[in-house]
């Protein structure tokens, strides 16, 4: 069996380009983290691989022993209000990061449920990603599973045609291309 860092995906943690969140404020970080657990809860399972991934990211924004379990105990009872606030400071650039980090938390179990995409493209919507900018992001994701630099090469080049930042993603492939 793969090691799960790279099941999850080669670049990670990224040695050369930090995630687009490490500067955000702790707040924020742990904004973007609830967003995460709600999908990894969104088909009523919750696998070990995405603890393990929650867990990683809650290792690479720093943040303090303890996050996990609020974050758990967070997706037990969510409020609709809190989740429309948390979207909305991400209505930037930083949407980005977070499309790709959910779409690899959906694949963290090699299954990618009909109501984790459902979540995708509610939060996508939330974010203002089109479904142009979607759908690249999907394609990227699954380049970079593959290690398939050629193809995550062109993908750069249609987000960019889309009208997308591929700086706010280059944190998922940087170890791969280097």
């Amino acid at each position: 069996m793969p090691d799960l860092k790279e099941q999850l995906y080669p670049s990670w943690p990224a040695q050369v380009v930090a995630h687009p969140m490490v500067t955000s404020s702790d707040e924020d970080k742990f904004r973007y983290l609830q967003v995460l657990t709600l999908l990894i809860d969104a088909d009523d399972v919750i696998l070990d691989e995405e603890i393990e991934y929650l867990r990683r990211m809650v290792q690479i924004f720093g943040l303090e022993n303890g996050t996990l379990g609020k974050l758990i105990k967070f997706v037990q009872l969510p409020e609709t209000d809190e989740m429309r606030k948390t979207m909305a400071t991400f209505y930037d650039k930083r949407g980005y990061s977070l499309m790709m980090d959910l779409i690899f938390v959906a694949w963290s179990d090699e299954e990618f449920h009909p109501k984790e995409r459902e979540f995708i493209l509610h939060c996508s919507d939330l974010l203002g990603i089109s479904m142009d900018k979607l759908h690249v992001m999907l394609q990227m994701v699954e380049a970079i599973r593959k290690e398939d630099v050629e193809r995550l090469n062109e993908l750069v080049d249609e987000f960019n045609e889309v009208k997308g930042d591929p700086e706010q993603l280059r944190f998922f492939w940087s170890n791969l291309i280097t």
